[in-house]
């Protein structure tokens, strides 16, 4: 058995403003919305999504986040449970990993997951009597001892032993039985039993109704047992009660889904897939509570009843605590509504996400989440939830912020062509109807929009794939204008698009190319437009791999970094585009266990961006995020799954605000990393330390930012005395609070210098630190 042990950082997810402005550190932007189960603990609510946890604290009204960054092993959770005699927390996974929450420490149980199970490799619901823990899997019974933290026994109950896919389980006092829900019928054993382990000692309960039918839920009440029969037709599912002698309806007309049932004391809650019903202690239906008012529906995945109050883990409003009479209150900390991510974008402190697109073989995903958008340090969702329009405008490909403080917001869809958002209502739709977008040329009803990008004059540039004019641009006078970029682009599926220092546009297409526009910066002279579409060919582009081009980033000295099927190819001199010289992309060399390779040759790469000290940050499909030098040659950070709190290694985008977070937007959710690099600034005017004052027990980085490039940067004490000195990466400094000895500095003020490479360009600032 293999027990990992890692110590859990509790932090407020209302105190986001000192949390995010820890240098080196990641941050969760998971859904919190979308609730799964409960459990209850003495002040405590523990949450659980399926990406991970939080606590609501019923004496001070706090919440504080659970996350593979607070120390959680895994994610993707499926069941909760609490275990009140070791005030432990038992957290199972979809893939069946395991962790035990005790005193604010995990202690992960890998077994079923590290073990070869053939089958269904799942853990459907966890049941708790005594100090086990009897977790309902696809393939049989796990029984867990909580407070020996390990694996107990397993049970396989089929037929002559053979797996069979328990979906819940329960003990009933009054025969001194357990019971477990299956796929196949309900099974039972007497709980004295010398080896519930050997398949003999279980059988099959065949006087119920259908006693092969699925059964997906089960719980003993008082004198009952109460079972519910699935039906795969939605609306169909049958409730049961066994009195030790017969089967009985529970209700006798068909109803929607139960998704789970609870004994709540002397109460009975079933939770349905749009209500709750509570039954009292003769089974007579007592509650039922459909809506919290305000036309808020519920969703209810999991709930208890006590105090006179519903606590109920729902599948779209978050942990909701309601009394009846449409009173309710909804609790989550903020986040997306959806961990769908397909492109991101950055504007000053902002973020942007587009979460549609498109598939492999550029048919539509048909998503409907919107777009969310970051903005002080809040997450905003427009979806088809919140936004009418959006119920019928599926696969947001794209989204682009309209500079200059307008609260405007365009985002690109992969059949409605552009839509405008004024703060955060749709006040234009462009189609072909009343712009240059043209519909697809073998489906005009499809105007297909794949990329966005605003120029230095504020003219919002398209990419309107599979039209015969493939390129469109909203000029800053509202008019609209395309372009044909020639028969190569005609119709072709195009993807996202970047403007590099000479505002030219790049847009990579299918089939492992690069097409290449200029209108020679006369935008309504069409005479001088160019275009050119770079290959793999050497002199004509010379671009690595051979399947095709994922991702494209543009640096701050204007070379233009490529995304392969292998690798990374760089165009040292793009402004040469359109000139006679060759146009080829390098490879950059970077030495790896004493051996020199090209940068990352064995890897998709699909998405690449430039952070403030012009380094690169490049995701991949399977093997995470390298952060490289400038030049590519140098790898400075590499985070995977398994040495970091990344969520998945499937890398979708990436895009970095101005306050030097790096959005990381995975197959599994966004996760953002605090980098010790800013863009510069153009004075040292706008000096910021944090955090400032430095408290007693605060170990980590103070970061000096709103610097030149390359400022240099030194600290003294109050006499004068230098203790430290650096240079900026970007626009920041990061001092880890020790002198050139790694002595931490002792209580006082100490002087931060800043100038420019000349000296004429100077800032001074102060450091409280506080150390009792």
């Amino acid at each position: 058995m293999q027990v990992l042990r890692s110590f859990l950082i509790l932090l407020l997810f209302t105190t986001t403003t000192v949390f995010s402005q820890e240098v080196d550190q990641f941050n969760d932007h998971l859904p919190y919305n979308n609730c799964i189960s409960i459990a209850i603990a003495p002040n405590n609510v523990y949450c659980a999504t399926p990406y991970s946890l939080f606590v609501y604290n019923q004496s001070d009204n706090s919440v504080e986040r659970f996350t593979k960054i607070q120390g959680l092993s895994d994610i993707d959770i499926s069941k909760i449970a609490w275990h009140d005699a070791s005030k432990t927390l038992v957290v199972a996974y979809n893939n069946t990993n395991i962790d035990l929450i005790k005193d604010g420490e995990v202690i992960n149980i890998s077994d079923i997951k590290r073990k070869p199970i053939l089958g269904n490799k799942v853990i459907n619901d966890i049941f708790i009597k005594d100090n086990f823990a009897y977790l309902s899997c696809g393939f049989g019974i796990v029984v867990l001892d909580i407070d020996r933290e390990e694996i107990h026994d397993t049970y396989k109950i089929g037929p002559d032993g053979s797996q069979i896919n328990v979906t819940d389980f329960t003990y009933h006092q009054n025969d001194n039985r357990f019971y477990a829900t299956t796929e196949a019928g309900i099974y039972f054993a007497d709980a004295d039993s010398p080896n519930l382990a050997h398949f003999a000692y279980w059988q099959r309960d065949d006087e119920i109704n259908e006693p092969l039918a699925f059964y997906s839920k089960i719980e003993s009440f008082n004198d009952y047992v109460i079972v519910n029969k699935h039906s795969s037709d939605y609306g169909r599912d049958t409730l049961f009660s066994y009195d030790g002698q017969h089967w009985d309806y529970l209700t006798e007309d068909a109803t929607v889904n139960a998704e789970n049932i609870r004994k709540c004391g002397n109460e009975l809650v079933i939770s349905y897939t749009y209500g709750l019903k509570k039954f009292d202690s003769s089974l007579q239906e007592s509650y039922k509570l459909f809506t919290y008012g305000d036309h808020i529906g519920v969703m209810p995945r999991d709930a208890y009843y006590y105090d006179d109050m519903f606590v109920i883990a729902d599948g779209k409003n978050g942990l909701v605590l309601s009394s009846g009479n449409w009173n309710a209150e909804f609790i989550h900390p903020s986040g997306p509504l959806s961990p769908d991510v397909f492109q991101m974008t950055s504007y000053q402190d902002q973020v942007w996400v587009a979460s549609g697109g498109y598939q492999s073989n550029w048919s539509a995903s048909n998503v409907k989440s919107g777009i969310y958008g970051y903005v002080n340090g809040q997450w905003n969702t427009y979806n088809n939830k919140n936004t009418p329009a959006l119920d019928s405008i599926p696969d947001i490909t794209c989204v682009a912020v309209e500079p200059g403080g307008q609260n405007k917001v365009y985002a690109g869809s992969w059949r409605d062509g552009v839509l405008e958002f004024t703060d955060g209502e749709i006040t234009n739709i462009f189609s072909k109807e009343n712009s240059s977008l043209e519909g697809n040329v073998a489906a005009a009803r499809l105007v297909q929009v794949s990329g966005l990008q605003f120029d230095d004059d504020m003219n919002l540039w398209v990419v309107n794939t599979g039209a015969d004019n493939v390129l469109s641009v909203k000029k800053n006078n509202g008019e609209w204008k395309s372009f044909n970029l020639g028969s190569q682009s005609s119709g072709a599926f195009l993807k996202n698009m970047i403007i590099d220092d000479n505002n030219q546009k790049w847009i990579l297409m299918r089939n492992h190319r690069i097409l290449v526009f200029s209108d020679n910066n006369t935008l309504d002279q069409p005479n001088d437009d160019q275009y050119k579409i770079l290959t793999a060919t050497s002199g004509n582009g010379n671009i690595p791999g051979s399947d095709a081009v994922y991702s494209i980033a543009k640096d701050q000295d204007g070379e233009i970094w490529i995304g392969t099927d292998e690798g990374v190819g760089v165009i040292y001199n793009a402004e040469e585009i359109f000139s006679n010289v060759a146009i080829n992309a390098q490879k950059p060399l970077v030495e790896v266990d004493g051996y020199v390779q090209y940068l990352l040759s064995s890897e998709q790469v699909t998405a690449i961006a430039i952070d403030g000290a012009n380094r690169k940050w490049i995701g991949t499909q399977r093997a995470g995020v390298f952060l490289m030098s400038e030049d590519g040659t140098k790898q400075i950070h590499h985070f995977t799954t398994e040495n970091s709190p990344l969520f998945s290694d499937d890398i979708y985008d990436i895009t970095i605000n101005d306050d030097g977070f790096v959005f990381i937007g995975t197959s599994k959710g966004i996760i953002s990393y605090r980098s010790n690099a800013t863009p510069p600034s153009k004075t040292n005017k706008n000096l910021k330390i944090y955090p400032n004052p430095v408290v007693q027990g605060y170990e980590g980085p103070i970061a000096i930012s709103g610097l030149v490039r390359d400022a240099s940067v030194k600290i003294t004490d109050i006499s004068g005395n230098l203790i430290f000195s650096t240079i900026a990466e970007g626009g920041q400094a990061v001092w880890n609070g020790r002198n050139f000895d790694g002595r931490k500095a002792s209580t006082g003020v100490y002087m931060v210098f800043v100038s420019d490479e000349e000296g004429s360009e100077t800032a001074v600032g102060k450091i409280m630190i506080i150390k009792n």
